[in-house]
Parts: structure tokens; sequence; C-alpha cells
């Protein structure tokens, strides 16, 4: 399950902590964290049907998407968006926002 419940204000979230899935994702997360950074482009509130509630997805122009527990504000995962993955976000996906696309660390 994905729904976008609803467009947020587009701003950093400040993660007071991080979840066990963030830490199990190390390598992904050392890895992103190299690629230059991008400026951030769009929020989202995310229903993913989980028992925790709520996702906040926070998009960046590197395509990178930083996803945070709405309740406990703490970091879930870092994601390198495709495609197809930022049309989920989008009726019609501004892609020209993400001109700062590299190749990152899912296309190695």
């Amino acid at each position: 399950m994905f729904k976008v419940v609803k467009r947020l204000k587009a701003e950093e979230i400040k993660a007071e902590d991080c979840t066990k899935h963030y830490q199990e994702k190390e390598d992904r997360i050392r890895a992103y964290k190299e690629l230059k950074s991008g400026r951030i482009i769009a929020s989202f509130l995310i229903d993913k049907g989980h028992s925790n509630g709520y996702e906040v997805h926070n998009l960046y122009s590197n395509r990178i998407i930083r996803v945070y527990n709405n309740n406990s504000k703490k970091a879930i995962t870092l994601l390198y968006a495709r495609e197809g993955q930022i049309k989920r976000y989008f009726k019609n996906a501004p892609l020209h926002l993400f001109d700062d696309f590299i190749e990152g660390y899912n296309y190695k």
C-alpha cells in the first residue's frame, strides 16, 4: 500500500533518532550521504498501512528521498528515486526539478 495523504510544506526534518531499519541499511545510507547534496523539492504525508502510522517523504533534487515516521520523527530510510517512484508522488511528475540527477547507489 502506498497512498499520498497530502502534500506538506517542503522543509527539512531534524530526525530525533533513527529506526532499527535505518541502522540495518548502513552501507546504503553511507553511499547516499556521499552523493552531491540536493535541495528539497517537495514533502508528502504517506500512508503505507503501517501500524506505526504515517510517514513523511522528503524529495530532494538529487533524487534522494528521506523517509521519517510522522509521529516519532525518527529517520526510517533513505531511497534513491527512479522516475517511476517520483511519479507516484505527483499526477504529472515535474522531472525537470530533478536536474541534479546523478548516478546513484541503485545504479552501481
